[in-house]
């Protein structure tokens, strides 16, 4: 609250003097301050309002507690004719009212804002005519007035839209995640560890195996039958063919009897979801399957077979996301130290880039079994299409007056709502994907990790995903004249070792070799001429390439001067010069040309002040004319950030190098692409779908046949962008 919110303020309990109240009321100045050590207290401010908001108040306590004594008010008569004549000037003299003195707050008060009411009789209180208003006249309306009434096709547009926009939100709601609350993990449970998770969910694949297979083969036999191909004896009749169906139908949805409970549970709590359009389409058709076996006049063969694939299909996403789990968390549970890749908005400043850091994998297992996309556009959609579905079949039924066709009309449209890859479009890739990435030792943290990193336009590349350990050694060492090897070689590894950069483990291993030792490194700082400057045992020393000891005054012969070297000086005396060896690494430069051909942005926050664009360009052979490389400042910066603390673990890799990094990143970029263009196809099968049925049960021409060879034909491009996504 703002301390000058209002001039004038009083206490409640607060004593007050003569000259406290006059110069309260004899203030001419409105933006006046206000004396709080004069009136014994202070009001609330903005500062103290977190203290407030954390303070425990239970319903039966007060907002404040009295005195344990109260204290004794001392009467001035002469003040209070004082006082009350200025309360008679300002009153204008209208009213003498009496000044009620309210006594101290006790515990059996009714208490507001700290005031007791214990001493106000009923007659203290206003009449209740004193509490109204004068009544804004309302504008009578016009009669004859109506509403402007909507066209035919603003109401069948509407619905698609809104469903479409709200797809879109809860799209948006799924990015980036990025934190985890201690009321989510209570509400969730204990997360399993990884090896204890891929055993969960092993567990489950025998059983799936044998169901879908069992489901496939009913529902290959309804799709023979639906097709009219040839049958012998009876099944030549509709009704027996119906029977049949209806009987392979149910077969179907016994095995799979998960699906069909969860999507009736779904629907009961008022939350339809993907499984309820499953199961909703197979009862419709049971209902339909059913009145075409009992001889109904005009009906016509029952669309069984659809909800039956579909069904089984979706039998199949489970088995193919209890497979790819247990791929992924062997990965993780074998990895002994793995690298957690996130998504961070605070590394860079512009966008969100991917960081490769030793945060723990703690979160992974339950990223993993978050929602897919197709559950989660599904899940928004299934209210509407519901109700879309029975408004378009009471449309046809009217128009073509067919009421006794409204089951067979209605299952024909709804089983367009749960087409065939409902549930497999993210199922299918994900698992190829993770058989995939397995090979390299990565792995993804499902749907949320592909979205986090897909979405991601920067990449962070530091000296050990360039040259990893052991790629870079030392081929010649030279102390000058003068100098203590031990002495040197201790200088130089120190200074090394604080930068923290590619050179660390070479000059670690030459110190063991030289019997050298890390000495006390103060006042470390990199300059952008490529150079360390730091105080070592008192002594100001430079470490860096010949141009940046050209820069800082160190005289060095021209014969010295040599490429990829190391050079250390105290002060201006040159001490000890060490040649460098940057062996490249295949993995990296294929990495390399990876993101050459890709619209990531790779910034190079290296610390080695000799990996310069013109020693990849040399070492890799491929050009480096777009490559990001930041002041020595800002790569110093950016190699140290930090998962913040509300990140979460978007991937996972467990070998060295850039090849494993990049090939993980633009692997999860295409798998994220893939698998919305998946999702994508299913919803326009959905929603193309029923306007087809909607049109043939307008002309008398909706079949069984034409909706599985029309869902058939939808169903092929998702299968080619699941099972092609390899290597």
């Amino acid at each position: 609250m703002d301390k000058n919110r209002e001039n004038k303020i009083f206490y409640a309990g607060d004593e007050f003097d003569f000259e406290s109240i006059m110069r309260e009321f004899g203030s001419g100045n409105d933006d006046a301050e206000i004396d709080y050590d004069a009136i014994g207290s202070k009001p609330v401010t903005y500062d103290d309002i977190e203290d407030i908001l954390s303070t425990d108040l239970s319903v039966d306590e007060g907002y404040d507690y009295p005195p344990e004594t109260e204290p004794e008010v001392e009467e001035e008569s002469g003040e209070e004719d004082i006082i009350d004549s200025i309360v008679e000037e300002y009153t204008d003299g209208s009213e003498n009212e009496t000044t009620k003195v309210f006594k101290p707050v006790q515990d059996n008060d009714l208490v507001t804002d700290g005031i007791s009411d214990e001493d106000i009789s009923p007659e203290d209180y206003a009449e209740d005519g004193d509490y109204e208003t004068e009544k804004a006249e309302e504008p009578t309306p016009k009669r004859h007035e109506r509403r402007k009434a909507r066209s035919f096709g603003e109401l069948i547009v509407t619905p698609f839209i809104s469903a479409l926009a709200l797809i879109a939100l809860k799209v948006q709601q799924s990015k980036l995640s990025l934190s985890f609350s201690a009321d989510d993990d209570e509400e969730l449970g204990q997360e399993l560890p990884p090896e204890k998770a891929s055993k969960f969910y092993e567990s489950f694949i025998d059983g799936l195996h044998i169901r879908v297979r069992i489901a496939f083969v009913l529902s290959l036999v309804l799709a023979y039958i639906s097709f009219s191909l040839p049958v012998m004896g009876a099944m030549s009749a509709t009704a027996v063919k119906s029977a049949v169906c209806l009987i392979l139908l149910l077969a179907v949805m016994i095995c799979g009897l998960d699906i069909m409970t969860s999507g009736l549970i779904a629907i009961a709590h008022g939350r339809p979801n993907a499984n309820t359009l499953i199961a909703l389409s197979a009862l419709l058709s049971v209902i339909d399957g059913f009145l075409a076996a009992c001889g109904v006049k005009g009906t016509k063969l029952p669309f069984c077979a659809v909800p039956a694939l579909t069904i089984s299909f979706s039998l199949l996403g489970s088995l193919l996301n209890c497979r790819s789990s247990r791929i992924v968390f062997n990965t993780v549970s074998s990895s002994r130290k793995p690298y957690t890749v996130t998504a961070e908005t605070s590394v860079t400043g512009n966008g969100v880039t991917i960081l490769k850091s030793r945060m723990t994998t703690k979160g992974f297992v339950r990223r993993t079994e978050e929602a897919g996309p197709d559950e989660t556009v599904y899940g928004v959609m299934a209210p509407y299409l519901i109700v879309i579905a029975l408004l378009l079949s009471l449309i046809s039924a009217a128009v073509s007056k067919s009421f006794a066709q409204f089951a067979h009309i209605l299952s024909g449209i709804f089983v367009c709502a749960a087409p065939l890859a409902i549930l497999l479009t993210y199922p299918l890739a994900n698992f190829v994907s993770a058989k995939t990435l397995i090979k390299s030792g990565s792995a993804i943290a499902g749907w949320s990790g592909i979205y986090d990193i897909g979405k991601c336009r920067h990449m962070i590349i530091t000296d050990f995903d360039l040259f990893p350990k052991g790629s870079v050694t030392i081929s010649q060492t030279r102390i000058f004249a003068g100098m203590k090897p031990e002495k040197v070689v201790s200088l130089a590894g120190s200074m090394i070792a604080a930068s923290g950069s590619a050179l660390s483990p070479a000059f670690a291993e030459l110190m063991k070799q030289g019997k050298g030792s890390l000495l006390r490194v103060e006042n470390f700082r990199c300059h952008e001429g490529g150079g360390l400057i730091a105080m070592v045992d008192g002594v100001e020393v430079y470490c860096g390439s010949a141009s940046f000891m050209h820069l800082m005054g160190v005289h060095l012969p021209d014969m010295f001067k040599i490429k990829n070297c190391v050079y250390v000086s105290e002060g201006d005396t040159i001490c000890g010069m060490f040649q460098m060896e940057y062996a490249p690494v295949d993995s990296v430069r294929d990495a390399l040309y990876m993101l050459m051909r890709s619209d990531r942005h790779p910034v190079f926050a290296v610390r080695d002040f000799n990996i310069t664009p013109q020693l990849l360009s040399v070492k890799y052979d491929i050009p480096t004319d777009g490559f990001d490389f930041p002041s020595f400042a800002q790569r110093y910066e950016i190699s140290g950030a930090e998962p913040s603390e509300a990140s979460k673990p978007a991937a996972l890799v467990s070998r060295e190098g850039l090849g494993a990094f990049v090939h993980l990143a633009e692997h999860a970029k295409g798998l994220y692409t893939r698998v919305r263009v998946s999702v994508m196809l299913s919803v326009m099968s959905t929603v193309i779908g029923m306007i087809v049925m909607f049109i043939l049960s307008l002309t008398g021409q909706m079949t069984v046949t034409a909706a599985l060879s029309f869902l058939l034909a939808w169903l092929i491009p998702v299968l080619v962008i699941g099972f092609c996504f390899s290597e």
